[in-house]
């Protein structure tokens, strides 16, 4: 599938589901490493109390993705300064553990959702004082057995407490800090109390689905009544100020595009062997990474992605998915739970989503008139452009930079000038020129297309065949 015809797809599809309503609204990017194949835009940022569309700069609540790209992360490069050993026990930085069922589960654990603590728990129902959440949570028993695999939103919360721990401030500035600022993410955020205001796309109408969810637990609290945008959805995170190691991050699609990849392709975090493979490879056999699920564990994913894919989901309607081996990402960010959550869930959305972007793409793109590459491009260098209409439209390439040249013309002066004999391309690239130049015919055996012909004619490539000619 061609890239253009990949993007096409996934907007028809999106265009539907967001004229539906489900979501309202919603952003996506599919590529590898530096190159998009798929990034747009459909529906609403809010339908109420107007409706207003969704623009590029809008920022979603990411929901359950900070514990991936913020809670995840910074664990992994404070271990990797040396400041945390994720191997060592919860109750070596939280001494009030010892004695209870958790105080002996280490960091990686708590991490992989291997610690046996429960799902989920209303906390601001029993205890005002967001920073007293961690001895609310030692205090529960234990949901399931050390070392089996429950997924848990406490675990988070008391990994996020470590960590500002060992940091010595808080996690909104520790991410900033160590993430933010040095990527470059200038939406990626943790907005607090304050909000982002109408910069973000709107979810629920009030808390009505965790008030539902917490039930007689939260008899007596006071849960939002208006409509909630700019400021975290998850009650936990907004009782602890926005900011917990579960829920509260932020972010617009393209910073969220960075993160990847810079995840994938560390550079400027420094992220190396040991600290990106705490990330992306699974802690046991079968099991979560620290951070990411493999998609073969998750509805939305499994025998779509590749299994040992990591990725996450978040409530609000956002996800996460990479694939390290090929350097391919597929990111989906909506606000699904806008205005307030639809009974069918959006695993299926997200599912559909992934079936359509996960089919092979080529590496070149078309060009600006949306043809495929030029079957030329078989002769040129990796680094050379293949768009034959040599258009301003697309990101230069290095090479193309230094040189005002036809994509062949450049190659020529690359590989068979007096200063660049040595590639080992070179007799391939002479004999081809030279099989054209003398025999004057189509080069069908050589690119598989019999309409190329060297018979220079008022198309883009007729600077080429001058150039054999001579």
């Amino acid at each position: 599938m061609q890239a253009d015809s990949l993007h096409r797809l996934l907007q028809r599809f999106m265009d539907g589901r967001t004229d539906s309503a489900d979501p309202p609204g919603a952003a996506w990017c599919v590529g590898a490493a530096d190159v998009v194949w798929s990034r747009g835009y459909s529906g609403s940022s809010s339908v109420e109390p107007v409706r207003e569309a969704l623009v590029p700069e809008a920022m979603f609540d990411l929901a359950s993705l900070t514990k991936p790209l913020v809670t995840a992360l910074l664990a992994a490069i404070l271990e990797q300064d040396g400041v945390l050993d994720l191997d060592g026990p919860l109750a070596e930085w939280l001494p009030e553990s010892k004695g209870t069922p958790y105080g002996e589960a280490s960091l990686l654990d708590l991490g992989a959702h291997r610690a046996g603590l429960p799902d989920w728990e209303p906390l601001y129902a029993s205890e005002k004082d967001g920073a007293r959440f961690p001895d609310r949570i030692l205090a529960l028993p234990p949901a399931a057995a050390p070392g089996q695999t429950l997924y848990s939103d406490l675990g988070y919360i008391l990994l996020g407490r470590v960590l500002e721990i060992a940091a010595g401030t808080g996690l909104d500035r520790l991410f900033a800090g160590r993430v933010a600022v040095p990527v470059g993410l200038r939406t990626l955020v943790f907005p607090g109390l304050a909000g982002v205001g109408r910069r973000a796309a709107a979810t629920e109408r009030g808390n009505r689905f965790e008030r539902g969810l917490a039930g007689d637990r939260a008899a007596g609290y006071r849960f939002r009544e208006e409509l909630i945008r700019g400021q975290v959805h998850d009650c936990n995170a907004w009782a602890m100020g926005g900011v917990a190691g579960h829920a509260g991050l932020f972010g617009a699609l393209d910073d969220v595009v960075a993160l990847a990849r810079e995840i994938l392709a560390p550079d400027r975090l420094g992220l190396e062997g040991r600290g990106r493979s705490r990330l992306l490879d699974p802690v046991c056999e079968g099991g979560r990474t620290f951070g990411f699920q493999p998609a073969a564990l998750n509805p939305a994913a499994s025998s779509i992605l590749p299994d040992r894919a990591p990725g996450h989901t978040g409530f609000t309607g956002t996800s996460l998915w990479m694939d390290p081996e090929t350097g391919r990402y597929w990111i989906l960010l909506a606000n699904r739970v806008h205005p307030v959550v639809g009974r069918s869930g959006f695993q299926a959305v997200r599912r559909e989503f992934h079936r359509l972007s996960a089919a092979p793409v080529p590496n070149r793109t078309p060009d600006c008139r949306g043809r495929s590459p030029s079957p030329w491009s078989s002769m040129l260098c990796s680094c050379c452009c293949s768009c034959s209409c040599r258009c301003r439209n697309r990101p230069p390439i290095p090479c193309m930079k230094r040189f005002s040249a036809s994509p062949l013309n450049l190659c020529r002066k690359r590989y068979l000038g007096p200063s660049h004999r040595t590639c080992s391309r070179l007799p391939a690239i002479r004999r081809k020129i030279r099989m054209t130049r003398l025999h004057h015919r189509p080069l069908s055996g050589i690119h598989g297309s019999s309409r190329l012909k060297a018979t220079p004619g008022p198309t883009a490539c007729s600077r080429k065949h001058r150039i054999l000619r001579r």
